[in-house]
């Protein structure tokens, strides 16, 4: 026979409920860790307003753009970013930047189309020592107004 005590349903409640403590402590240590991990930084309708700024068009719903905006939030880059769904400066931009896919960034003069780590960390290297990059891989737009 067994002489260990059967735990009462009091008992059983407070087991459930130091585990529910539990979990929801480990959730708000994990959200203060990083609590603007992937929030987006937009871009003005009428540009960034420093020329060194990256910029990225994504939308809210692409993880690939949750994605690329960790890396450089991680990485301490000031960038900005058009929500293609919701800026026409974003819209006429992605547009013009002849990629139907998302994120698309702009890097001093390179456009990095979809979420690529190692091109970004090419690109963001090259930023800090100043290489520039080849004439074919350059790309410039004029500024661009949302009512054009």
């Amino acid at each position: 026979m067994n002489d260990a005590p059967t735990p009462t349903p009091r008992a059983r409640r407070h087991g459930g409920g130091l585990l529910l403590g539990v979990i929801v402590l480990a959730a708000l240590l994990y959200r203060s860790v990083d609590p603007a991990a992937s929030e987006p930084v937009y871009c003005p309708e009428e540009g960034p307003a420093d020329s060194a700024t990256v910029v990225m068009l994504a939308t809210s719903w692409c993880p690939y753009c949750a994605k690329a905006r960790k890396y450089l939030q991680k990485r301490q880059v000031p960038y900005c970013e058009y929500d293609i769904e919701h800026s026409k400066t974003g819209e006429a931009l992605h547009q013009r930047s002849g990629h139907s896919g998302i994120p698309v960034i702009f890097i001093d003069g390179r456009v990095i189309a979809g979420y690529d780590p190692d091109a970004l960390g090419l690109a963001l290297h090259q930023r800090r020592t100043k290489t520039t990059p080849d004439a074919t891989e350059r790309i410039s737009f004029p500024p661009i107004r949302a009512n054009q």
